[in-house]
């Protein structure tokens, strides 16, 4: 059965075999050569991240002399984090769903009418009224509006999930993925409520 300790260099959890009770091991995380206690010191389940290469090197008293202990290997993401991930990752996909949605059938209701007013040559500001004249008078827009805010506010909780799985390790890839999709559309919302604060009445 594994020995489970806490290394008194770093604080991370070891875990060796039984056998090696009483011997020195180097701590995997930060290669501090500590004594194996004769049982787990740590509660169950404690150990939820494992160095890559395997458990910690083990030496029947001493180290060699003059070895070199091995490198450190890169934390294993516990079970909890890769979910933290996941969910965020997923959440990244509806969000892009819900906004391909929403963008393709405001295209397809006020494209034509955007065109026609493109086409007349009409001004720049005839052809924003006319856009939104078409999608004012468009039945679709009363569910495009509901789907494009559950688009907004998966972004937002997909946000919080890749921050909390970066807080508990910082290189999943999958999480920085999650973070960058799910951070843009709101970062791109204070950019617009920005310019329309500047460039209204009290704006240059």
């Amino acid at each position: 059965m594994p020995i489970q300790f806490q290394c008194a260099s770093c604080g991370q959890p070891i875990e060796v075999d039984d056998e090696h009770a009483g011997k020195v091991a180097a701590c995997p995380f930060c290669r501090h050569v500590v004594t194996v206690p004769a049982a787990t010191t740590l509660p169950a389940a404690t150990v939820s991240a494992r160095p890559a290469g395997g458990l910690a090197p083990v030496w029947a008293q001493t180290p060699p002399v003059g070895g070199v202990l091995p490198p450190v290997p890169a934390a294993v993401p516990s079970p909890t984090t890769l979910t933290l991930a996941n969910l965020a990752l997923v959440c990244a996909v509806v969000m892009l769903v819900c906004y391909a949605v929403t963008f393709t059938v405001v295209a397809r209701v006020a494209g034509p009418a955007l065109q026609r007013a493109i086409a007349e040559d009409a001004p720049s500001n005839e052809q924003i009224r006319a856009f939104e004249a078409a999608l004012k008078n468009a039945p679709e827009m009363a569910w495009i509006g509901v789907l494009s805010l559950g688009g907004t506010a998966v972004a937002l909780v997909g946000l919080v999930l890749a921050v909390l799985s970066l807080r508990r390790h910082r290189a999943l890839a999958r999480a920085w993925v999650a973070l960058v999709l799910c951070a843009a559309p709101p970062l791109c919302m204070c950019s617009g409520l920005l310019m329309n604060v500047a460039g209204g009445p009290g704006g240059g």
